[in-house]
């Protein structure tokens, strides 16, 4: 090779190196623009009639000179960048709209390649019907009306079509599997992430939506910005809080709802006709159905898998024959403040006809320990009216995963309202709360400020395992066993011993009881390891501790004909001083006579005919149970948090 020719070579292959390094006189590494753009075409006011779509367009002189087109959303009060497909292109395409809302001003930031920016013009969104309130189903961004029929896979948001009947209340949803991973304009514009139905101050009682063959509605949604994930299956009634709401009833093949912060969120009632299934999206917080009231209708099957409270009505639960729900949640870290969660909670009564109710409600420290949070409250059940079981199965669950910290605390497997309210399990009810967490502080199987009924061969089983307070069965006002198997096994655990959490046990608890029990196979079995098994407040208060008081005659608890107790040996009932706040209660506890130092860990009262071994009670006298304050003031702080 020619040196001349080698060194043309040398010198062209140093230039590209310069060129693509920046480094040429008079270049920069930056692209940048021949030209500013300039706005040719300014985005023009549309107004529409909903819930019909909307589109805005701009144009410039060099759009080869964009680097993005970005529109936003002013609604006189905020600011949004819009997040779907279009907004970053140069056409925004608005699929439906909403007269719920209020008038939108939009314009669009367009960045060239130097960086500068052009804003253009503001162009307004308002509708014709501003005042108006129709009856329409929003599919995703889509609105669709009666006598309209919508195609998924026309809008690419899944497979399979709904048919919005021209009669305004039946819904068919045919092999529909929707998803929302497409949004073209905004999450913020419509309503809807998953199904819509709006129909503001409806006096329709009824609205039907008909779910054949395999329906999905899959909400994979979620911002960040604002911890919330929309709503899968929602419905606006606007009905206020009055009794009278529209009833949305879910029939057909079965559906299952994916994602969203809520799977199901009316203010309306819900009538579960067919068999459902929802479930979270990965960890991000998830309640499964809110509503008004709900309804599962007979042989029904439901399974809710939730990152919160499976059921909240505002209303009544109502729970048909045959019929089996199932609920699992882990407790979620909430983004404020500690976490409180009740798993099913009603703001009205529930009822069980021979049906099943099934709550499995776990804690992972992974959710709270890394942010140095804390669940402070847990509850199963969470009733602040009546819970009638007749015929009917209750199983709560409630568990934590092991942890070096400390970050869970007041499991509670159902709690009631404040007054006037009452748990009655009759009918041969089968009712069991297990708690088994020695990782968490404090836990109570039932609480109830007022009434619990246990009759008719029902049987009701409590065993709680946790560290600190730990009690079985608590009922302020009265208890009443009729022919029934009661249980209460309560054991607190070490777990946080060098902490100075003090373990403290406390079997059965209650002011007014009455048990009346016939045959060998019911009893009331009270086991509390190392505490107190059966005792109850008599009302009164007194500056000095109580002693022993042998031959006392108690007050407070009847025992019915051929009832006795059968342990401890040699029993008796007597006052016993629990410490207060000052002052000191009145109490009447079972104590071994044998040692009267502290009441009995055990009782069982029994029978008659079932009884064996033992000085027996005194059958025709009435025995008192009593809760000392330092347990009522204790348990009544953690369930009012808990009712918030």
């Amino acid at each position: 090779m020619k040196r001349e020719h080698a060194f043309k070579i040398l010198a062209a292959l140093a230039l590209v190196l310069l060129i693509a390094a920046g480094a040429m006189p008079g270049t920069s590494g930056a692209a940048y623009a021949a030209s500013p753009v300039t706005i040719t075409e300014q985005p023009q006011d549309v107004t529409v009639t909903c819930p019909e779509g909307a589109e805005f367009h701009v144009e410039v002189d060099h759009p080869e000179n964009v680097a993005s087109y970005q529109w936003e959303l002013s609604d006189g009060s905020n600011l949004f960048v819009m997040n779907g497909k279009t907004a970053t292109t140069d056409t925004l395409y608005i699929p439906g709209t909403n007269t719920y809302n209020n008038s939108f001003t939009i314009h669009c930031v367009i960045t060239d390649l130097d960086g500068n920016e052009t804003v253009s013009d503001d162009a307004v969104l308002s509708y014709t019907n501003r005042h108006e309130e129709p009856t329409v189903l929003y599919v995703g961004e889509f609105g669709v009306q009666p006598g309209e029929t919508f195609d998924l896979a026309g809008a690419g948001m899944g497979s399979g079509t709904v048919e919005f009947d021209a009669d305004g209340v039946n819904v068919t949803f045919t092999d529909f599997k929707f998803n929302n991973e497409l949004i073209y304009s905004d999450a913020h514009i419509c309503d809807a992430m998953g199904i819509l139905l709006e129909a503001r101050h409806s006096e329709v009682p009824e609205y039907y939506f008909h779910f054949k063959g395999d329906c999905v509605i899959d909400n994979s949604f979620y911002d960040p910005d604002y911890n919330a994930a929309g709503v899968t299956f929602n419905s606006f009634f606007q009905c206020g809080d009055s009794g009278n709401k529209p009833t949305i009833i879910i029939d057909g093949d079965g559906l299952t709802l994916k994602g969203g912060s809520n799977a199901i969120y009316s203010d309306g009632n819900i009538e579960i006709a067919c068999e459902l299934h929802t479930e979270p999206n990965e960890h991000i917080f998830h309640d499964s159905i809110t509503c008004f009231n709900l309804y599962v209708d007979e042989n029904v099957k439901v399974q809710l898998r939730a990152q919160g409270t499976g059921i909240l009505t505002k209303g009544d639960a109502r729970f048909y024959p045959g019929s089996v729900t199932t609920i699992y949640s882990e407790a979620p870290h909430v983004s404020v403040g500690p976490t409180m969660k009740s798993l099913v909670k009603t703001a009205g009564s529930m009822y069980l006809d021979k049906a099943e109710l099934n709550i499995d409600g776990n804690a992972n420290p992974d959710q709270f320990v890394p942010y140095g949070a804390y669940l402070v409250n847990l509850n199963g059940i969470d009733c602040e009216a009546y819970l009638n079981a007749d015929a009917s199965k209750i199983n709560v669950l409630l568990s934590a995963m092991e942890s070096d910290e400390f970050f869970a605390m007041n499991y509670v497997g159902i709690v009631g309202g404040d007054e006037n309210t009452a748990f009655d399990f009759s009918n041969g009810s089968e009712v069991s709360v297990i708690i088994d967490c020695p990782e968490v502080v404090n836990g109570t199987g039932l609480y109830q400020p007022e009434k619990i009924v246990v009759e008719g061969g029902s049987s009701l089983s409590v065993e709680i395992n946790t560290a600190g307070e730990a009690s079985g069965i608590e009922a302020d006002r009265s208890l009443t066993v009729t022919d029934s198997l009661v249980e209460a096994k309560v054991a607190s655990a070490d777990k946080y011993s060098e902490a100075g959490v003090e373990g403290t046990t406390y079997g059965i608890v209650c002011g007014l009881a009455e048990i009346s029990l016939s045959k060998p196979d019911y009893k009331v079995h009270s086991l509390a390891e190392n505490g107190l098994a059966f005792a109850a407040d008599t009302g009164e208060r007194t500056e000095e501790p109580v002693e022993y008081v042998k031959d006392y005659a108690p007050q407070f608890i009847v025992l019915g004909e051929g009832t006795e107790i059968i342990l401890p040996e040699k029993s008796e009932v007597s006052l016993y001083g629990v410490p207060g706040y000052g002052t000191t209660i009145k109490a009447e506890a079972v104590y071994d006579s044998s040692d009267t130092s502290a009441p009995a860990q055990e009782v069982v009262f029994g029978s008659k005919t079932g009884g064996s071994g033992g000085v027996m009670g005194k059958v025709w006298a009435p025995i008192a149970v009593v809760v000392g304050i330092a347990l009522i003031a204790m348990v009544v702080r953690a369930f009012k948090g808990s009712n918030k």
